[in-house]
């Protein structure tokens, strides 16, 4: 079963790589694969070091590159990653070894997607949504950035204007948080969801601390909003249920 992204936040061993869902199939999952690594100066002078003189490796830093691998069949995809890497004192299961390699994810191509948006939903946010992942790991803060512009994008498509005219007849660009405060006025729910987001994305903007966990906990709001406004398979089921009634039977 494939876990939450959040699950690939933070140091990792290969025994303990948790799969995610795969973003090209959306049936399979992506597990670790392989990596190579690549010591820093000081790590690699140590390993010189050792090589010529012998003796216990110490613990190591460094980058890797590497990639992962969907399991379903049919699909076989295979994701480029990189990112820190270390060699550690192994404080887990005493059966792994005393030291073991493990890896700090920073970037992922194909990017593994946040959610599955909607096909009905806009082109834009869909293309935000899709910048947002790619960003996720190397700089969260502007992945939430990006989840913002997608706010943007959904109002400009559900036709909220982007100015208002004042007083003295001039043109006023309206915030993102006045559009979506008009935008509750039609749709309270996916408009309270909607602010939410926008606040992670702020946040992002300015200089806030925003870790992955900010954006994942953004990305899962936005996708309550775009499945209640995009995803009708709920109505669907429900159209199947009162034929089935009305019929007494299939």
């Amino acid at each position: 079963m494939a876990s939450s992204l959040g699950a690939l936040h933070g140091w990792l061993t290969t025994h303990e790589w948790p799969r995610v869902a795969c973003p090209i199939c959306d049936i399979g999952s992506v597990g670790f694969e392989k990596a190579h690594h690549y010591p820093d100066r000081e790590s690699q002078a140590h390993l010189d070091h050792e090589r010529h003189y012998g003796g216990p490796y110490e613990e190591l830093t460094g980058w890797f590159s590497g990639s992962l691998k969907c399991n379903e069949p049919k699909c076989g995809q295979v994701l480029a990653m990189s990112g820190k890497w270390g060699y550690f004192v192994n404080d887990g299961d005493p059966k792994y070894g005393q030291m073991g390699d493990a890896y700090w994810i920073q970037y992922v191509t194909p990017p593994l997607l946040l959610f599955r948006v909607p096909d009905r939903a806009p082109q834009a946010v869909m293309t935000a949504v899709t910048a947002a992942s790619e960003l996720l790991w190397v700089n969260p803060s502007a992945a939430a950035n990006q989840l913002r512009q997608g706010i943007e994008a959904l109002l400009t498509a559900k036709r909220i204007p982007k100015t208002v005219k004042t007083a003295k007849g001039k043109r006023e660009r309206l915030s993102t948080h006045r559009r979506i405060q008009l935008y509750k006025a039609v749709q309270p729910r996916v408009g309270e969801a909607l602010e939410a987001v926008k606040w992670i994305g702020n946040s992002g903007s300015h200089e806030a601390v925003i870790t992955p966990s900010n954006v994942l906990e953004g990305a899962e709001i936005l996708e309550l909003a775009l499945r209640d406004l995009f995803d009708q398979t709920d109505q669907q089921l429900m159209a199947k249920v009162r034929q089935i009634n009305k019929r007494k039977k299939i």
